[in-house]
């Protein structure tokens, strides 16, 4: 098919073809296969959103809801609860987190997900991970691979959460002024006045009305419909007589290398934090350096990083980790530290870094 649309691509027909389809997708704005329509409830950062993932979501988030309430879930509550509405904007936090994980590069492998799914206290019996307990879990979902999914979200999500809080810190008064503004109160009073009271004293001239549209005609305004025939290619329908050479898929892969066939190193760290305030004297930075080759002592005779990092460490986003860093990749911490990690070897210690 492909073969065929290139070495026609010059003909009448075809043009008048790709004029139809332009036409479909500009102005419908939604896909069609088999001349059925897909309903688009949302767009983020150019992935759709169709009113068949809100319904499955909605489904989901109902039962979980009706798991948690038992007999007590209702057709009342759900409407009270905005379940569609809450489903919308889990599938809208759902696309965000992915489109800005694509940004920075960020992956979930099959073998974290294992790892995180071992680890799961509700899935531990006598202290190991027990599968018959996973099995249990499995068998309450309806979809397995929603939970699977949901444990991948959760760690990119972690890691995107890192990336924001690590390293920052909040002044007493900024949780001061929060606390204030979360219980603040007012104490009102108020007269209400049924509408339909008022309305049987007023009467509007045609004035009025046409005042009011000339200032309101958004408001009133039909939006444009169109209606059109199209032909759909299936994809399916021509898949056999494609045949695609080696040198094309050669060609595609170099093409889009890049973006899509590269993924940027990264590294898993750990560092204890020894800070110096600016304008220190010259006997602060070295008391400073003295505790850092101390800790540094007892990490190369066999101590624990991550107790020490707890106990010692300045730095208030990953000190209570043990000094957990997440992955990162080349260009997002400082020179001097890159530097140094990246040229470890895994498992292994630095000598002291000095970062400005």
């Amino acid at each position: 098919m492909l073969r065929f649309l290139r070495k026609y691509s010059s003909s009448t027909g075809i043009k008048i073809l790709y004029g139809l389809l332009a036409a479909l997708f500009v102005i419908w704005g939604v896909g069609a296969v088999g001349g059925q329509r897909v309903d688009v409830v949302a767009k983020v950062h150019g992935e759709t959103i169709s009113r068949r993932d809100l319904d499955r979501a909605a489904a989901l988030l109902q039962r979980r809801y009706q798991e948690v309430l038992k007999g007590q879930f209702s057709a009342d509550l759900a409407r009270s609860l905005d379940v569609r509405g809450r489903a919308l904007d889990q599938l809208i936090d759902d696309a965000l987190l992915r489109h800005e994980a694509d940004r920075l590069g960020m992956a979930v492998g099959d073998v974290e997900v294992v790892d995180a799914i071992t680890s799961m206290p509700e899935l531990q019996e006598d202290g190991h991970f027990s599968r018959q307990r996973l099995e249990y879990v499995l068998q309450a979902e309806r979809d397995r691979g929603e939970f699977e999914a949901e444990v991948r979200r959760n760690i990119l999500f972690e890691r995107l959460r890192n990336l924001v809080v690590d390293g920052t810190q909040v002044s007493d008064g900024e949780i001061t002024e929060r606390y204030r503004l979360d219980h603040e109160q007012v104490d009102l009073s108020f007269v209400r006045i049924a509408a339909t009271d008022l309305a049987a004293g007023i009467t509007l001239t045609d004035d009025d009305l046409e005042h009011y549209l000339a200032g309101h005609p958004e408001s009133y305004r039909t939006p444009a419909r169109v209606r059109l025939r199209y032909v759909a290619y299936r994809a399916a329908d021509f898949e056999p007589q494609v045949e695609v050479q080696d040198g094309e898929i050669t060609e595609y892969y170099e093409l889009h290398k890049t973006e899509r066939f590269t993924a940027p190193e990264e590294l898993h760290a750990r560092h204890i934090l020894v800070t110096v305030p600016d304008g220190a004297t010259e006997a602060a930075k070295s008391a400073a350096r003295t505790k850092a080759e101390e800790l540094l002592t007892k990490l190369r005779g066999g101590g624990d990083f991550a107790a020490l990092a707890k106990q010692h460490s300045d730095d208030p986003g990953s000190a209570a980790k043990g000094g957990d860093l997440g992955f990162f990749p080349r260009g997002r911490m400082t020179p001097a530290f890159e530097s140094a990690a990246f040229a470890l070897e895994p498992g292994k210690l630095s000598d002291l870094v000095e970062t400005p």
